[in-house]
């Protein structure tokens, strides 16, 4: 009788040592499963948004206008007074302002390639330097002909002064091309740049699911760049990973 129940309790153990082990994989494939789908979904709304600004640096209006501001900015002892307030910036504010606003973006900014902010939608950014590090790291590719994803950054890290009381207090995911004249020569990058806390987070909050899980955007340096709903929201999207 003994010898039947030790059977029947090893049985039960290992009967509950496989299923548990099979939910555990079945969890597991499950969570890659879905980690892929968020990777797929964040990688195509970056490609539509690098498709759409492409297409809109080769408007030929915008391309005039910024061209228009790139010359009077690489005029010997220039003023920011004389490309920020130059005929070409009205124009060029209103039109990419509707294109802005039809696409849920919060600014634009086109720079040059003496690290000029030459023309933006809000006033006080026009004028001011990239730091040489942001421009390196994120512009440089662009005046060498690439599109790219910025990843969530706030102004002052990228700028070499912000304003005092800028306009763009949120982190702000940037998509940036090429602007070229008519001879196809790179005079200026344009910069789309939308809050992380729209639809950058939007898609990645697409991936909770339960009451603990959750899907988390990192940099290379262990940056985290998406808000959670665990001790943070938007206001800590810059916590260093641990280690």
């Amino acid at each position: 009788m003994l010898a039947v129940s030790a059977c029947l309790l090893v049985l039960g153990y290992w009967t509950y040592q496989a299923v548990e082990s099979s939910l555990r994989g079945l969890r597991s494939a499950a969570l890659n499963s879905l980690l892929e789908a968020q990777v797929k979904t964040l990688g195509i709304w970056v490609e539509n948004h690098k498709t759409d600004i492409r297409r809109i640096a080769r408007d030929s209006d915008v391309r005039d206008h910024v061209v228009a501001l790139s010359r009077i900015a690489a005029r010997p002892d220039v003023a920011a007074a004389d490309y920020c307030n130059a005929p070409a910036r009205r124009p060029l504010v209103a039109q990419l302002t509707a294109v802005l606003e039809e696409q849920g973006a919060a600014t634009f900014n086109a720079v040059d390639g003496n690290q000029r902010v030459i023309a933006s939608r809000f006033p006080e950014y026009c004028g001011l330097r990239m730091s040489r590090e942001a421009f390196e790291r994120d512009l440089v590719p662009v005046f060498q002909g690439e599109t790219r994803f910025v990843r969530p950054y706030r102004q002052h890290e990228r700028l070499e002064a912000a304003p005092p009381n800028p306009p763009l207090q949120r982190p702000v995911t940037w998509v940036e091309t090429p602007v070229r004249d008519a001879a196809g020569a790179i005079i200026a990058a344009l910069a789309f740049g939308e809050y992380a806390d729209g639809e950058f987070a939007a898609i990645l909050s697409a991936g909770r699911t339960g009451a603990t899980g959750e899907t988390y955007a990192f940099d290379r340096d262990g940056a985290l760049l998406s808000p959670g709903r665990f001790g943070g929201g938007t206001t800590r999207l810059f916590l260093r990973a641990a280690g």
